[in-house]
């Protein structure tokens, strides 16, 4: 899947445990006092409110960073990233991906992570 808002929303859902009211997709609480890496955007065909951009801002995906136990994050010379995550007690890495930026690798593997839970 590639860096947008249907990732962002995926995100949100699968690693945040946002809500999807069935016009909205809404954090399971109040959203924090700072909204610096969100867009309020209409929610036509259920695309989600107040949406943090996990795939393409650094900052916002660093929260997904701070979700995981083990992490790893890599820039390769040639401008790819890789990210790596898994069991704290394991050796090696678990899940990988890679992509041209840092948010959209992290997302991607922090999504791994959750397709085996």
């Amino acid at each position: 899947m590639e860096a947008g808002r249907e990732m962002d929303a995926l995100v949100a859902e699968k690693i945040f445990n946002w809500i999807h009211s069935g016009r909205f997709f809404l954090p399971p609480s109040d959203p924090p006092a700072t909204k610096d890496n969100w867009a309020a955007i209409y929610a036509e065909k259920g695309r989600p409110n107040w949406l943090p951009y996990y795939s393409t801002s650094i900052s916002a995906a660093w929260e997904v960073v701070e979700k995981m136990e083990r992490f790893q994050i890599t820039q390769y010379p040639k401008g790819k990233y890789y990210a790596g995550a898994g069991d704290p007690d394991e050796e090696g890495w678990e899940f990988d991906a890679e992509a041209p930026t840092a948010p959209l690798a992290i997302c991607r593997v922090a999504l791994m992570t959750m397709d085996e839970k």
